[in-house]
């Protein structure tokens, strides 16, 4: 942890915690300066946690469907991709084929 000398130790916040502050602040209706004054953290920071969980909302409230078939256009580029790569080693082996077959004489 990183101290200047007159700061506390810097407190690194796993997911489930940010989402417990964030859920009492909704939820529960805590003040955020209560919880930062629970919590020994700047009201900011956890200002900061909420607006990137409203921020996201539309992406989890977003038709399931529509991010299915995105994932799923994703995997199909993927794999014409791959197709393509294929055809091109089939074909270069091939062409290595047909000349050490020239090369050799074999029919």
């Amino acid at each position: 942890m990183s101290t200047t000398p007159d700061s506390k130790p810097k407190r690194h916040w796993s997911a489930a915690d940010k989402a417990k502050l964030v859920r009492r602040h909704i939820r529960d209706g805590v003040p955020v300066a209560t919880l930062a004054d629970e919590n020994d953290t700047a009201p900011s920071m956890i200002h900061a946690w909420i607006r990137a969980v409203l921020e996201g909302a539309d992406q989890v409230l977003s038709d399931k469907r529509a991010r299915d078939g995105h994932r799923a256009e994703k995997q199909l580029a993927a794999k014409d991709d791959r197709i393509r790569h294929l055809e091109e080693v089939t074909a270069e082996l091939s062409m290595e084929v047909l000349q050490l077959k020239k090369t050799y004489g074999a029919t």
